[in-house]
């Protein structure tokens, strides 16, 4: 199994691109669309050479912003849901993962949060106690983010030698 030793692996941006691969040339398939196909090909090919890659470092921040992408369509979601009132079983994106709950777009400032915090102590307390648990997680969030480069350049500088 050394054939694997210093490869990124998998990963959820792998898992992506190999589904929507499939489904792409299946469809180019089903409407005789050769253009179609080559795209889905083209994909595919994508997520086997992020697989065999050795460089871990670039490979992680593709997943992390495609994570981050992702997130954001989830939260977009939750937040309509709770605009309408609440109505419905969407869970936000959460997908029982650690470290994958997100709670809206990251690129607040700590600021904007509090002046959110005081709105809704205006309005109510539920939506206080939101604001104050969304700012710990993006603080914490951008911590565990820097963290997970570090360790990736890391094992990648530990993989070279």
């Amino acid at each position: 199994m050394n054939f694997m030793r210093g490869r990124y692996g998998w990963d959820q941006l792998g898992m992506f691109l190999m589904i929507a691969s499939f489904a792409i040339e299946i469809l180019g398939r089903i409407f005789r669309s050769s253009i179609v196909y080559y795209i889905g090909l083209a994909l595919f090919f994508w997520m086997l050479f992020r697989m065999f890659s050795c460089n871990i470092s670039a490979r992680v921040a593709e997943n992390q912003k495609f994570i981050n992408i992702r997130n954001r369509f989830a939260n977009w979601r939750y937040f309509r849901q709770q605009k309408r009132g609440g109505r419905g079983g969407y869970n936000g994106g959460y997908n029982g993962q650690q470290g994958n709950t997100y709670y809206g777009d990251f690129t607040k400032s700590h600021e904007q949060a509090a002046r959110e915090n005081n709105r809704a102590s205006k309005k109510g307390g539920s939506e206080t106690a939101f604001n104050k648990l969304y700012s710990r997680i993006e603080k914490y969030e951008g911590i565990s983010d820097n963290m997970e480069l570090e360790i990736a350049k890391y094992l990648d500088s530990v993989s070279d030698a």
